[in-house]
């Protein structure tokens, strides 16, 4: 049994050797004594455990090589807590398997002897794990970041990795085989910390869940970096998970692995509470120290909280999130009135009964006069049409059919302001409110040759947007087109 526990340790130790199974593998803390990886060090250490495990039993000298092991690797684990605040699941895992199998070592057989089968296998581990320990010191590819024996893996993520096309304010980024080199059209900034040449526009361009190319200004608001097979990044998520979806940074997923990741990627955000998130993909070498990492743009130089540990996440957002400078379906506080464009002006509601008859014929919740008098209050409060405040319920939520499971909660807030209806649910009439507030905020300075709901959801619009994605206000146009000719 512990000579079982033993082989299987040395051989995930190398899989995860292989794979870089952890955010701490990704920096200098995953190379132990003489330049060579933990996991490495882990894989011989536990297939000559498995070795003697197998041929020798009940041996006071085994026991205590393997109690030495553990001790050993409990330190690690607090060694790298210390400095991280993170405590890696995969080292508790060896550690509770080591615990595991020198009890079970104490109660074997001492007369059973191991035959080939069992023998083969612990020593061909140990020959692999040898192998690679000795002929390919730290020489693999971490995700794409190649580390080298006795240099930290970050340094060469700003050093060696080219970066092309993805850090963008309009500026051409050229390969170098010493730094990314950016031709600049305005001043930069260079960060002497992590070597990356921006300037006072830093934007990051990624791919959106449909593979189109989307650019993200991080002057306002953050980027969490994560990566799907990253077990710390969990707690990053969960923290990020209780903010207000306005006040949440975008989340970056990078350092990808293989054709399910999207799947996986999914799974992550659902398992700590983000199910249903809009998320982006970095497919390059990210521009950071590991994974989860915070990244933002400020006084003209890369910030990244890697260092700074997550468990102060909320503290960091706070530097932020004071007020929401980004649109995300927020409401904007000020109680200043703008006057609206005239296409969107309140007007009120004509024909009522052709209305409802247009809700009932999608089985929707709205299909009731109590919530057209509501849209009526709330766009005659803040001269919105009533109908467009419909027609942003249908492009959110489909005009909330009856037949969705959580129609009852959604109908609360189909409008989708502070985020979502998942987590914040006043009552349709607040909603109503908030949503006419908002568009009345974001129509102001519309030009004269564009589409006021085009305006309110524009990346070019200086009042922020009501939602991130750029076709949304196409649904919303359709919407409200059909309900105009009802």
């Amino acid at each position: 049994m512990s000579g079982v526990l033993y082989l299987f340790m040395s051989v995930a130790s190398l899989v995860l050797w292989s794979k870089a199974g952890c955010a701490v593998c990704i920096n200098s803390l995953d190379i132990g004594f003489w330049g060579k990886p933990w996991y490495l060090w882990g894989a011989v250490f536990y297939a000559l455990m498995a070795m003697l495990a197998f041929r020798i039993k009940k041996c006071r000298l085994v026991t205590a090589i393997m109690a030495g092991g553990i001790i050993f690797h409990v330190s690690l684990i607090y060694g790298t807590y210390s400095m991280t605040n993170y405590l890696c699941h995969y080292c508790i895992g060896f550690a509770f398997m080591e615990l595991v199998a020198i009890i079970a070592y104490q109660f074997e057989n001492p007369k059973l002897r191991d035959h080939f089968f069992t023998w083969g296998p612990a020593r061909s581990s140990m020959v692999v794990a040898a192998t690679l320990f000795f002929i390919n010191p730290v020489n693999h590819s971490i995700q794409g970041v190649q580390v080298t024996s006795g240099v930290d893996p970050y340094v060469m993520v700003a050093s060696n990795v080219t970066l092309t096309g993805q850090l963008t304010d309009n500026r051409d980024i050229t390969k170098s085989n010493e730094n990314t080199t950016v031709q600049p059209d305005k001043e930069q900034v260079m960060d002497s910390d992590k070597n990356v040449t921006m300037n006072d526009d830093f934007a990051l361009k990624v791919y959106g869940q449909d593979g189109g190319q989307i650019t993200l200004s991080l002057k306002n608001r953050p980027v969490l970096f994560f990566a799907w097979w990253c077990p710390h990044c969990d707690d990053a998520l969960k923290n990020i998970a209780k903010l207000p979806p306005w006040k949440r940074p975008y989340p970056v997923v990078t350092y990808l692995e293989d054709e399910n990741d999207d799947f996986k990627i999914k799974q992550k955000l659902k398992a700590n509470g983000l199910s249903n998130t809009p998320y982006y993909v970095y497919k390059d070498t990210p521009p950071i120290q590991g994974v989860p990492s915070l990244l933002w743009h400020s006084n003209g130089a890369l910030q990244d909280s890697y260092d700074m540990g997550f468990k102060n996440l909320d503290e960091t957002m706070s530097m932020f999130v004071s007020e929401p400078k980004w649109g995300y379906n927020a409401s904007f506080e000020k109680n200043v009135a703008v006057i609206t464009p005239g296409a969107i002006k309140y007007r009120p509601i004509n024909n009522p009964s052709g209305v409802l008859r247009y809700l009932a014929g999608k089985n929707s919740m709205l299909a009731e006069s109590k919530y057209l008098e509501a849209l009526d209050s709330a766009g005659k409060k803040y001269d919105v049409d009533p109908k467009l405040l419909l027609s942003i319920t249908g492009q959110e939520q489909s005009f909330v059919p009856k037949s969705w499971s959580k129609a009852e909660e959604m109908v609360k807030n189909p409008f989708n302001v502070y985020g979502s209806w998942q987590v914040y649910a006043p009552g349709f009439s607040v909603s109503a409110e908030i949503a006419a507030k908002t568009v009345n905020r974001l129509s102001a300075d519309c030009p004269a040759w564009m589409n006021p709901i085009q305006w309110i959801d524009s990346p070019e619009n200086p009042n922020c947007r009501y939602a991130e994605d750029t076709n949304w206000w196409k649904g919303v146009e359709k919407f409200y087109s059909e309900l105009n000719n009802v």
